[in-house]
């Protein structure tokens, strides 16, 4: 297509095309010109000299040819030439400001929907005018039923010169794939269905939009009947900031050169289509329709353009294998439970393989001090909340040295964060820090199941099956064996004088030691905004070493792991209690209760006093 930089609208430009494709490229070039200069609609194309440079077709791609009259002077010109005109059939004044198929989908989802007469009028306007001049008219990427009807008409009264495309996402997708759903309704259809953490999905973002299941089901009958000339991919990929962002700031556009055959199997296997009509529209319909007969053709001396494929070849989608440079570099990942359930992803971050116990946090905002509390120590973190990010990461928001998380597990992570104090992306900071995350994954799943199995070990996979990650989750230490407090508590103690942010620091009255068994800064800032003089204290120091600093108080941070590991924190407790006022917050808390002789159990979220 001619959406080039700059765009194909000279012979010079269209030629140097062919020169690169000539030296560089892997696969045969057959460039196409533009119908008007620029592909702005306003006035045509040098099109006689285009076709003399090798141009095969012409189209403004994914910008309507809108100004009828220069239509009908394309449509004269491909008349002479013998080349077609290639349109996106698109009514501006039906589109304008429209994101996805308008039905119930678009008006549950608060999205401005494409009606799919903005298509039919156009395809009804320019079959008129291809009657009228004789030029070979070709519908770009048909997708719905009356524009298909139309073409069927046209047909039957003899108009050679009218043919169609449709692309593999038209066969196989309806608008229900933007709420995570697939066309047969199996992950939940209807219009009263709830919506899931999967909804707006801007991956299914097209243009022309995904339609309903009536127009689906009409691609392919008119497939099958031969309404429909050929199968486009109406290849289309985008960079990761380009489609991960808001449905309606999303950029139109699919990738699927990879990922086209696959899904086009999916209509052979259940008998939608048979394999040899597949085969044709991919292959020898696309070479009749550009009228080559020295391509897509077994004949003795032709190109040997030959592709084998096993139908009943199964495989993941790599996008990091992808050719297209626009596509994310990003790998493939899983989340493996210990009960063998499997999620699936995409690695953000540090993206390499991690392993822990898996919980779930039901915080909206404040991902940030989530990642930074030393109390998720050895622990891989679901957010419920399905957006991470957005807001972005800055250096007054931390909790503690460093991430503390052992891998971050997210719905969607933003890549266009928006807030003034923002220093770095979500993902930017992960991949510092060595953390590996896993976005695009159904979070409201695996909180179900947590929430109703208990929280169990886990493992992110990255270029390993999921088999590989369970048998390596397999050999590594419970959650509950380890003492992760001697890993986050401080080495040696030290004096804490900041207070709440653009708050002064009041006179101080008290001194208040504080034992770190993995405590936030927040709990330091808010002790010395209300006139405490603080030291930080190891988990580790002796009921005599915090004596001897005279305090007037004791607290307990919160921190990871199990209290029944911390024997010498209890016995550190019971040398203070009745000497000096002990508080104890979380993990302190069940420390301050051992000391007492109460014990401790492990809840499915957690743990609980007794």
């Amino acid at each position: 297509m001619p959406n080039t930089n700059p765009t194909m609208d000279t012979a010079s430009t269209l030629e140097y095309v062919l020169r690169k494709a000539r030296d560089e490229a892997a696969v045969r070039v057959l460039p196409i010109g533009c119908v008007t200069k620029q592909s702005k609609g306003a006035e045509l194309a040098e099109m006689g000299e285009l076709a003399e440079a090798g141009a095969i077709g012409f189209s403004d791609d994914g910008n309507p040819v809108v100004n009828s009259n220069i239509m009908r002077q394309a449509l004269s010109y491909s008349s002479a030439l013998g080349l077609p005109i290639i349109n996106h059939c698109e009514e501006p004044s039906l589109f304008h400001g429209g994101s996805m198929n308008e039905g119930w989908i678009s008006n549950r989802l608060g999205i401005k929907g494409i009606p799919n007469s903005a298509e039919d009028i156009m395809v009804a306007r320019d079959i008129n005018l291809a009657e009228l001049t004789g030029g070979r008219y070709h519908v770009a990427h048909l997708s719905t039923a009356g524009a298909l009807e139309l073409v069927r008409r046209a047909k039957e009264r003899g108009m050679k010169n009218v043919t169609a495309e449709v692309t593999p996402h038209h066969l196989t997708l309806t608008d229900e794939a933007i709420l995570g759903r697939t066309a047969d309704g199996s992950n939940g259809s209807g219009a009263y269905a709830p919506l899931t953490s999967a909804a707006y999905d801007t991956t299914a973002k097209v243009n022309p939009p995904l339609r309903e299941q009536a127009d689906m089901e009409a691609m392919i009958q008119g497939l099958r009947d031969g309404v429909i000339d050929l199968i486009a991919t109406d290849h289309a990929p985008h960079n990761r900031t380009d489609k991960e962002c808001t449905f309606h700031e999303a950029a139109f556009g699919i990738s699927t050169l990879e990922t086209a055959l696959g899904q086009l199997m999916a209509l052979v296997h259940s008998g939608a289509i048979d394999l040899p009509l597949l085969i044709e529209k991919m292959t020898l319909a696309p070479a009749r329709f550009l009228r080559r007969t020295d391509i897509g053709t077994l004949k003795q001396g032709a190109p040997a353009d030959i592709t084998i494929i096993n139908p009943e070849t199964e495989w993941v989608v790599d996008t990091a294998q992808f050719a297209s440079k626009a596509m994310p570099q990003t790998k493939p990942a899983h989340l493996v439970l210990e009960d063998g359930s499997t999620y699936r992803g995409y690695a953000f971050g540090a993206q390499t393989s991690a392993h822990g116990e898996v919980v779930f946090a039901t915080s909206m905002t404040g991902y940030q001090e989530m990642l930074t509390d030393p109390s998720f120590a050895g622990q891989i973190v679901v957010p419920t909340y399905p957006l991470m990010g957005n807001y972005g990461i800055n250096s007054r928001d931390i909790e503690s040295r460093r991430v503390q998380v052992s891998g971050f597990v997210v719905r969607e992570h933003s890549l266009r964060p928006s807030h003034s104090m923002s220093d770095m992306t979500l993902d930017a900071y992960l991949q510092s820090e060595g953390i590996a995350g896993i976005s695009g994954v159904d979070t409201r799943a695996i909180t179900r199941r947590l929430r109703t199995q208990g929280v169990m070990m886990g493992a992110i996979g990255v270029d390993e099956s999921p088999e590989a990650t369970l048998a390596r989750l397999e050999e590594i230490p419970a959650y509950g064996d380890l003492d992760f407090v001697r890993q986050v508590t401080t080495k040696s103690a030290y004096d804490w004088d900041s207070p709440l942010w653009q708050k002064p620091a009041p006179e101080t009255t008290r001194r208040v030691l504080v034992s770190d068994f993995g405590l936030k800064y927040n709990i330091l800032r808010m002790l010395r905004s209300r006139g405490c003089e603080v030291i930080a204290m190891p988990a580790t120091a002796s009921a005599q070493d915090i004596i001897d600093r005279n305090p007037d108080g004791v607290m307990l941070s919160p921190g990871p792991g199990d209290p029944e590991l911390l024997d010498y924190a209890v016995e550190t407790t019971k040398g203070l209690l009745g000497r000096l006022p002990v508080f104890g917050i979380c993990l302190g808390n069940q420390v301050v209760g051992r000391a007492v002789g109460g014990g401790t159990f492990k809840l499915k979220f957690g743990s609980s006093r007794r």
